[in-house]
């Protein structure tokens, strides 16, 4: 039966009622006990009430046992009829004034055990009335009078009882709705939960008190918020950098930063909109917004490469230029030493301007390699042992810091790559990864291994780190913070990574130092 959903609430209605009897009937016992002193008032009245709230007691262990809860309900229909009669008995028959319980139990009766509760409660009040009337007939009232009371009140337990099991029917079919219209409802709300955590951009709702209704998977996952810690919050506790964005919505797309969940800072876009009734009525706002960040360090990423480009064409050109001219002067030179078509102080100028000539031929031919990297013949190259190798060239260099260095690579890891851009690129990766290091205590891990079919190589250094503002132009040609350097290094090495069809990317931090990661398809 529908309303067995309820039984909790019926039968502490039902309990309360019986309380209120209870106290009804003290009441009429002391009115009573101040004018007559026989031995029922005195004596039988509490006796019939401690067995009422005794009884009450009883069924609620029962009910609280979970056991023959179906039984337990007419088990206190027949009870409260006992109950009544007795108080009506006691209290002047027909003529008591708690007549009208009957009715009010029946009620009651209906509401524990719908409608066959109360047809049986209409019938135990039927023939308790009428052994009220048998056992205790009104001394001045005629039988034909009698008659006329029973089948009056007869009749009004009977559509007390018709009401009452109309009453439960409504209620039944009003509850089988309101159960159905939650059960759409809740699924509506799933549906709607499940299609917005569905779509990969984050998206919030905000009703007009600013309090935030909807957070989808994607919101937890860009801002780091949990949804349990966002709904039927105000949108400026949860995530102010959202909220701050305010004012009307536009068409406009918005970007801004913040800080991720890993503590990095990220970029955002969004799009604002606002939330009608169907009579045009503001609801609410929204706003969708998906991470870009990746999306615009790749789009830095190919604005550089196409920089490179151009500067790379361009220094082709000038190298070409350069070499003719250059490969003469340096000719005309040796020439004239070889002769002696000069004096002794002259040989030393022709020196000089013989060792600026080499110095011009090999920066012209670091340009050359920066714009058109030469593709060698792939080897068989185990990546430990070329390391070492260039650790210990570079090792004996002067003027550069002592640094400790860590290989962490395989001995037997091999690649098939071109041997002598690969020692380039490490070379200058180390060069610099020395130079930033203090004189004492510097340290430089070297890692390497496979992923998949790529090759994963960092770089790492506890130097000073690279500003934050000079970041995006470490790879530029010519771009270098040291007096003696050419900013050809890093720009070569990336150039060369590139023509592999690799990526190279530098994380930084001012005073912890830098790292250098380069992903290589073995299949270029």
């Amino acid at each position: 039966m529908a309303y067995d959903r309820h039984t909790d609430r019926l039968f502490i209605m039902v309990a309360a009622g019986r309380l209120l009897l209870l106290v009804l009937f003290l009441t009429i016992t002391l009115f009573f006990s101040r004018t007559h002193k026989d031995a029922l008032v005195v004596y039988g009245y509490p006796l019939i009430i401690a067995g009422a709230m005794i009884m009450t007691v009883v069924f609620a262990v029962w009910y609280r046992s979970g056991r023959y809860k179906a039984i337990l309900r007419y088990a206190q229909i027949v009870f409260d009829t006992i109950f009544i009669t007795v108080a009506i008995m006691v209290t002047g028959g027909i003529d008591s004034p708690f007549v009208f319980l009957y009715p009010v139990s029946i009620i009651a009766a209906c509401l524990q055990a719908g409608r066959t509760g109360g047809t049986v409660g209409a019938i135990l009040s039927t023939i308790s009335f009428a052994t009220i009337i048998i056992l205790l007939p009104p001394p001045l009232i005629p039988p034909a009078e009698l008659a006329k009371t029973f089948f009056l009140n007869m009749a009004a337990f009977s559509a007390t009882a018709y009401l009452g099991r109309e009453l439960v029917r409504q209620m039944s079919t009003a509850e089988k709705e309101l159960i159905a219209a939650t059960k759409h409802l809740r699924q509506s709300k799933e549906i709607q939960q499940y299609l917005a955590d569905s779509i990969e951009a984050g998206i919030v709702v905000e009703d007009r008190d600013g309090r935030v209704i909807l957070w989808n998977k994607a919101a937890e996952k860009i801002t780091g918020t949990p949804r349990t810690k966002a709904l039927s919050r105000h949108l400026r506790e949860v995530m102010p950098a959202l909220a701050a964005i305010g004012g009307s919505p536009s068409d406009k797309r918005l970007e801004m930063e913040f800080e991720g969940p890993d503590g990095e800072r990220r970029i955002i876009g969004m799009s604002l909109f606002e939330l009608k009734d169907a009579g045009g009525g503001p609801l609410g706002h929204g706003i969708i917004f998906q991470d870009i960040t990746e999306e615009r360090r790749q789009a830095a990423h190919y604005q550089r490469i196409d920089r490179l480009v151009a500067l790379g064409e361009m220094a082709a050109g000038l190298a070409h230029e350069i070499r003719n001219p250059l490969a003469s002067i340096s000719g005309v030179a040796q020439f004239m030493k070889e002769q002696k078509l000069v004096e002794s102080q002259g040989e030393k100028l022709l020196e000089l301007m013989e060792r600026e000539c080499n110095r011009l031929s090999r920066l012209t031919e670091n340009f050359l390699q920066y714009a058109k990297p030469t593709r060698g013949e792939l080897d068989k190259v185990n990546l430990r042992e070329e390391i070492e190798g260039v650790v210990e060239l570079i090792g004996k260099r002067k003027g550069l810091p002592q640094a400790e260095v860590e290989i962490e690579i395989d001995a037997s890891l091999e690649a098939s790559l071109d041997r002598t851009q690969f020692r380039q690129v490490v070379h200058n990766c180390l060069l610099n990864a020395f130079q930033a290091v203090e004189e004492t205590g510097g340290r430089i891990v070297v890692r390497g291994s496979m992923d998949g079919d790529r090759l994963e190589l960092s770089i790492e250094d506890n130097g000073r780190g690279i500003p934050k503002e000079l970041r995006d132009r470490i790879f530029d040609p010519f771009f270098t913070t040291r007096k003696d350097g050419t900013g050809l290094g890093l720009s070569i090495v990336h150039n060369i990574v590139i023509s592999w069809g690799g990526e190279i990317s530098v994380e930084s931090e001012e005073g912890r130092g830098t790292a250098v990661k380069i992903s290589i398809p073995l299949s270029f």
